[in-house]
């Protein structure tokens, strides 16, 4: 076992709850194989010191590793029990810990027993989230994982929303097949910075200067990847997102077989949809 009596204080309050040191040492625990985790946990590795074993009492016994943050790739309910999570949170009191979970455990946090002082963020949300909250920490700004372990999920909500930024600029494409929809989106942009132009019809999508475009389907769209497909065909200058209900790791690979870039879920988060897009625009030179 650790000797955490030895340890670096993993979350310093004199720096306000920002790491003792960087780049953070991570612990995943579970399946990082498995295909709806895989890119979250590249993106884990790429900016992290990550180790990953696969059962959590390999963690909980001899190994020396001090964690900043421990990661639970949960892809079924009850793969992890809150007694296991317990006595990981007396192995490392220091650490924060997060829950990766899959499209399974959707409705774990309605009906079934969600651990304690453990985040949950859904793959589809990870990459987003992950971005915001290293480069918070880089930038020595407050993000969720910041606050205290007893912090509610509106506290984390409100924190999220208070550090979306408003200094976007571009503009974006806007598909759907609602009026509604599109005007519901259009605030949304606008309020991030963004100009917007709502558009209905594939033919609709005029040549006019675009930073990205996200479509809103409907589960029940039959022809939503049709359109999708269309849509990047018509402008592949832009990066393209779907905008689903619960997506599922096989919506996500329909997407980019589409030629977009991935999948944004809904319920939006606002703040999760302007990291997204943030992150694609720079990555183009855009």
């Amino acid at each position: 076992m650790i000797d955490l009596s030895q340890s670096e204080v993993a979350w310093t309050e004199v720096s306000g709850g920002l790491p003792a040191r960087w780049p953070l040492h991570v612990l995943l625990i579970g399946d990082a194989a498995r295909r709806e985790f895989r890119e979250c946990v590249a993106q884990i590795r790429s900016r992290t010191q990550a180790i990953e074993i696969v059962r959590l009492d390999e963690a909980l016994g001899s190994m020396a590793y001090e964690p900043d943050l421990i990661v639970l790739l949960a892809g079924r309910p009850g793969e992890f029990a809150a007694g296991e999570v317990e006595r990981l949170w007396s192995w490392a009191p220091l650490a924060r810990i997060v829950a990766l979970t899959g499209s399974w455990c959707e409705g774990e946090s309605r009906t079934g027993r969600p651990w304690p002082a453990v985040p949950r963020i859904y793959w589809h949300q990870w990459p987003a989230w992950f971005e915001r909250e290293m480069t918070g920490l880089e930038r020595h700004s407050v993000g969720t994982l910041t606050l205290p372990v007893t912090a509610t999920e509106e506290e984390r909500m409100l924190c999220t929303a208070e550090s979306a930024r408003d200094h976007a600029h571009g503009t974006i494409a806007i598909y759907s097949a609602e009026l509604e929809a599109r005007d519901m989106l259009a605030e949304v942009f606008r309020a991030c910075g963004y100009e917007v132009a709502p558009i209905g019809t594939v033919a609709a999508l005029a040549s006019v200067s675009l930073t990205a475009g996200v479509c809103d389907f409907s589960n029940t769209d039959a022809d939503r990847f049709t359109i999708l497909r269309e849509l990047a065909a018509h402008r592949p200058d832009i990066p393209w997102f779907a905008l689903l209900n619960f997506p599922r790791d096989e919506d996500r690979q329909a997407v980019l077989e589409c030629g977009a870039r991935g999948v944004l879920s809904k319920p939006l988060s606002v703040s999760d949809l302007q990291e997204t897009l943030e992150r694609h625009v720079a990555r183009d030179g855009m």
